[in-house]
């Protein structure tokens, strides 16, 4: 296999999502594109296949509600809202394609999670400010902001029904996240500017979240029930439909921008579950078929006159297209493919030492005996690998290097109790997971025991420092790494304000082992080469944060680089700042091998 090249790894960073029905049998999707400078553009596919980009093209479409995003468009009949990045100036763009600002928010406001009520165009609207207040508010597309809804602290994920006189949302407070103990709140859209509750579901027993109405208006949504989070169905009747089994039919919900499952007009329930940290398809009717589909990740799913549409990613695609024939049940691609060779991810579990099973994905490169590896640990912590085309996967396994991706306790799509696992012990069970699973493929005699390196972004980047206490790795290399977590609690944004609460425990009460499980503070334990990647302009991982944790390492005389980059955030967008951070993380470790063994 040829080295992937830099800058092709870096424009194949593409993601797609959001996926909305256009009226006529089509649909549209926002594209997030390394190639633009990160822009988020709008995309739609007509009824015949044709395919076309929609509003100005220095446009980058998105909304910043909740701190890591919300739905930033709305189509109707007649054309498509979109939210501005940054602005939050609401535009529409008609059928011919002209485009109007119709609304310009208070620089403190954001506005995102956009649908059509009767009361007009309806959203989110977060205001900044000591605190943070959200409500939800209509008639947008007038130039007005009529306040329906005044409630708790966070609300996300607002849908309305076809009618549009109804909406259901998600709600949960400080100190919780969504997945903790979050509601379902289903209201009916009063004419004279209100919103009337009608029923709650779910809290702290059952956490409920992704409300869905059928193009027949029929409601849904996810419930933790007992173990499993499971699609629930609200007939018209007042019948309830659990469509559960012995898997988690969704992951927890970080923003609103991606779905789970899909109640068609038909009445039969398309779901993804997981099932070895990949996912699959069903329908569930009369009865349950797994579709035919190279779909290990589901982004979202919609219906558009009649026809299923979904956009999923493969092992050897990033997210693209696809309809459902329902005639052979099997998913056809839309979108032009890319042919490549590749090298998949495939589900493999380790036992640790004391018995446990340690969930996780591992590929190695072809012809390559004992290859170097690379532990990727995922961010979160409470998310989970990603199995399908990663093109930072290929980039080093097109190089010989193995790859190595453990979904260690906290990881969603394994149940509650695996995923609660890690509360109290974040720094430490994830530590051991990420070790003991290289040390897994060791016994195994799959990779060089010599040449083992770790890497991690955020939550994922703690992980990889915390880890190189095991002497296992020769260097580790975090991406927006959370290096002192007294810090992150106090200065993170609304959204993870309180997160550690469950993961470590309340401040100030447990100060002392925030410092103990902060690599900060732990300088002594970076047995290896330490390569840092930031942006700039991060609100979840400050920029200060990293650069102190340097400072202090430096101090010791450690072997510690930093990259910094300006402009970026928590993630990078940017194809010149991935292909530099790729060149960074390249020299890394070819530096490291470049030692003679004896000296590792």
């Amino acid at each position: 296999m040829e080295p992937y090249d830099l800058k092709a790894a870096a424009d194949a960073r593409l993601k797609r999502s959001v996926i909305q029905r256009d009226f006529q049998g089509g649909v549209y999707w926002l594209e997030q594109r390394p190639d633009l400078e990160g822009r988020t553009i709008l995309c739609h596919r007509d009824r015949s296949g044709e395919i076309r980009h929609v509003g100005n093209p220095a446009w980058s479409i998105g909304s910043h509600i909740g701190g890591y995003g919300g739905r930033a468009y709305v189509a109707t009949p007649d054309g498509v809202y979109v939210v501005l990045a940054g602005s939050h100036e609401l535009w529409f763009v008609d059928a011919s394609g002209q485009q109007r600002q119709v609304f310009t928010p208070d620089p403190s406001w954001a506005l995102g999670d956009l649908v059509m009520t009767t009361r007009g165009v309806t959203a989110i609207r977060e205001i900044s400010g000591d605190q943070v207040k959200r409500s939800i508010v209509s008639g947008l597309e007038r130039g007005e902001c009529d306040v329906l809804f005044e409630g708790p602290h966070f609300l996300m994920d607002l849908q309305a029904n076809p009618a549009g006189d109804r909406v259901a949302f998600v709600h949960w407070e400080h100190p919780f996240m969504p997945w903790d103990a979050a509601q379902v709140v289903l209201a009916a859209v009063r004419q004279e500017g209100s919103l009337h509750v009608e029923e709650l579901f779910g809290g702290s027993d059952c956490p409920s979240w992704a409300p869905r109405f059928s193009a027949l208006g029929v409601f849904s949504l996810q419930q933790t029930l007992e173990e499993w989070i499971t699609p629930v169905i609200h007939t018209k009747e007042g019948q309830r439909i659990v469509l559960g089994n012995a898997s988690d039919n969704a992951d927890v919900p970080w923003t609103s921008t991606s779905g789970a499952h899909l109640l068609c007009s038909s009445g039969a329930l398309v779901r993804a579950r997981r099932i070895h940290g990949e996912h699959q398809l069903q329908v569930v009717d009369e009865a349950t078929v797994n579709l035919v589909s190279e779909v290990v990740t589901v982004e979202d799913l919609c219906e558009s006159d009649g026809v299923i549409f979904v956009l999923g990613a493969t092992h050897d695609e990033r997210t693209t297209l696809f309809a459902l024939d329902e005639a052979t049940m099997v998913l056809e691609p839309l979108l032009e493919r890319t042919t490549r060779m590749v090298t998949r991810l495939e589900p493999l579990a380790i036992n640790g030492p004391d018995g446990r099973r340690i969930e996780g994905f591992f590929g190695a490169p072809e012809g390559v005996e004992h290859p170097p590896l690379i532990v990727f640990c995922h961010g979160g912590p409470t998310a989970a690998v990603d199995p399908s085309f990663d093109p930072t996967v290929q980039l080093f396994c097109s190089r010989g290097f193995a790859v190595a991706a453990p979904n260690y306790r906290g990881s969603t799509g394994y149940g509650r109790s695996y995923r609660q696992a890690l509360d109290g012990n974040w720094g430490v069970a994830d530590v051991a997971d990420v070790v003991d699973y290289a040390r897994g493929l060791i016994d195994l005699g799959v990779v060089d025991p010599t040449s083992m390196f770790i890497r991690g972004g955020s939550a994922g980047g703690l992980t990889a420092l915390l880890a190189l206490k095991s002497e296992l790795f020769l260097g580790a290399t975090g991406s927006y790494a959370c290096t002192d977590l007294v810090q992150l609690a106090k200065v993170t944004h609304d959204f993870e304000l309180h997160y550690l609460d469950r993961l470590l425990g309340p401040l100030p009460a447990s100060e002392a082992l925030y410092r103990d499980r902060s690599p900060i503070h732990r300088p002594q334990d970076l047995k290896a080469s330490v390569l840092l990647l930031q942006g700039t302009d991060d609100v979840v991982v400050p920029a200060s944060q990293t650069e102190d944790f340097v400072t202090r390492c430096q101090e010791l005389g450690l072997d510690v680089e930093v990259h910094l980059f300006p402009g970026e955030g928590h993630g990078f967008r940017k194809a010149s700042t991935l292909v530099a951070a790729y060149r960074a993380e390249l020299n890394h470790y070819e530096r490291l091998l470049a030692l003679p063994k004896a000296a590792r």
